[in-house]
């Protein structure tokens, strides 16, 4: 049998630190380290990556208390009933302020709310072994639009991010090594819940 379980870090943890998209000036921040057991035995991640078991727990847990927006290259990658996506900033108009990213082609926003939906989302952009695929939690009531869009790009550039975005309960970075999540929200309850239900038991 394989279990997930999740233990909750100090927010000066080094991988929390080292982490290039967290912000430990945040106002309330957290984390947690995952591990996957098959059978009493520890199953180590490859290349620094979740184990899918892994990302499916964190999946469920994010989603049981809202709808998950990520960026992504490969839109047609996320399609159908289980995803809403928004496009068309047009490169033009956001070069000069994204660096990053291609000068024809900014990435869509992808959201979904769907627990049947791929854990792709955690390599659907940037390289979360890395630490560079932030996530937003959002409102499950709330819809996707370009404003999240700009703060998720904000992010992934190295801007200072807009925390005051309408139904935005907390951004999510991931560890350097993949091995857990980081949360980051100006509402303490938001940070409350999330422990609660990371830390619930093991799935």
């Amino acid at each position: 049998m394989m279990e997930v379980s999740f233990q909750r870090c100090s927010p000066t943890h080094p991988l929390v630190v080292q982490a290039p998209l967290a912000d430990v000036r945040a106002p309330f921040i957290v984390a947690w380290l995952w591990q996957t057991c098959q059978d009493g035995d520890l199953l180590d991640d490859v290349d620094g990556r979740p184990t899918k078991a892994e990302c499916g727990a964190c999946f469920d847990v994010l989603l049981g208390l809202g709808r998950i927006s990520f960026l992504s290259e490969s839109r047609s990658d996320f399609s159908g009933e289980q995803y809403e996506q928004v496009d068309g900033f047009g490169g033009k108009t956001y070069r000069r302020h994204f660096p990053a990213f291609s000068r024809w082609t900014l990435p869509a926003l992808v959201s979904t709310r769907c627990r049947d939906a791929s854990p792709d989302l955690f390599f659907a952009f940037g390289n979360w072994s890395l630490g560079t695929q932030a996530l937003l939690l959002m409102t499950g009531s709330s819809r996707p639009d370009h404003v999240e869009r700009d703060l998720l790009m904000r992010v992934n550039s190295g801007r200072a991010p807009k925390d005051g975005i309408p139904n935005l309960l907390a951004r999510l970075v991931p560890m350097v090594d993949g091995c857990g999540l980081i949360a980051m929200s100006s509402a303490s309850k938001v940070i409350d819940d999330l422990s609660s239900a990371f830390t619930s038991g093991r799935r």
